[in-house]
């Protein structure tokens, strides 16, 4: 299939993980055919770099000397054998300014990039862009992927599939997910007692239908899934299963007009969980 991403910008804030985000970065580019753009941020006083990227004179100043910083991405660049055409771009401070002006929209491009608790949030919240979050350097087996059962999601399914072919891509559905925002508490995601015996016979033809369109909806993508029936605290619930079991990735859309996928709810699920995102 023709791939949806044909840009991929490897956002980088931290020195000491620049290689690993490259590897990743080169290995998509390669893989996907996509366009490489390399943007380097550094961001006082949030990350350290090391004195010999500092401008010699200006070494008590801490001001960055992008030169030297370009040419080790480049070095790196080489190192991987990537040959095909690409940019490097090295800035101070802005993070979040620096990547709206390089992506004027966002369509086709991937943003690829360091978990930073500050600047994971900060980017999420004030930029529209599709981010890979990550957390961990390893293989992705196994994928979790938290939906509803909207239209919304059907356009991702094929390109999930195409980007991670070799993984394990399990959906995750929760009955929370059908119930009116009337009913949730915005600041804690709880649903409200049902009590009366006709509240609770019509919350349970609502489970019972959405457990069978899930059901459908698996074996229309044929992919496994779990149907989470649970009186909890939603972002608890999601945070503890995905963690008992052990998934390399999480997938999350991004929908501030639903408070399920906000972009504050996506935030606070990235901080908690220790798999790597993929934030559409």
């Amino acid at each position: 299939m023709e791939h949806t991403f044909k840009r991929v910008v490897i956002l980088l804030n931290d020195l000491e993980k620049m290689e690993t985000l490259l590897k990743k970065g080169v290995a998509f580019s390669n893989e996907h055919d996509a366009l490489l753009e390399v943007l380097f941020v550094h961001e006082v006083p949030l990350f350290e770099v090391p004195d010999y990227f500092l401008s010699d004179e200006k070494i008590a100043k801490n001001t960055l000397n992008k030169e030297k910083v370009k040419e080790k991405i480049e070095t790196y660049l080489e190192d991987l054998n990537f040959e095909k055409e690409h940019v490097v771009f090295v800035y101070n401070n802005n993070t979040v300014d620096r990547l709206t002006t390089l992506l004027s929209t966002n369509e086709d491009s991937l943003v690829l990039t360091q978990y930073h608790e500050a600047l994971s949030s900060e980017l999420i919240e004030e930029t529209p862009y599709t981010f890979w979050i990550t957390k961990e350097n390893k293989p992705y087996e196994n994928i979790a992927f938290p939906i509803d059962l909207k239209d919304k999601f059907r356009p991702y399914m094929p390109v999930v599939t195409h980007i991670f072919p070799e993984a394990k891509i399990e959906l995750i559905h929760d009955y929370r997910y059908i119930l009116d925002p009337i009913v949730t508490s915005q600041d804690y995601l709880i649903v409200s007692p049902i009590t009366t015996e006709v509240d609770i016979e019509v919350n349970k033809v609502r489970r019972d239908n959405q457990a069978e369109t899930f059901k459908n909806y698996m074996e229309e993508f044929n992919l496994k899934g779990t149907f989470l029936d649970s009186d909890g605290v939603f972002n608890d619930d999601l945070i503890q299963y995905v963690q008992e079991h052990n998934f390399d990735l999480t997938i999350l859309y991004r929908e501030n007009e639903d408070i399920f996928f906000s972009s504050t709810l996506i935030g606070e699920l990235i901080e908690e969980m220790a798999t790597d995102f993929l934030v559409l």
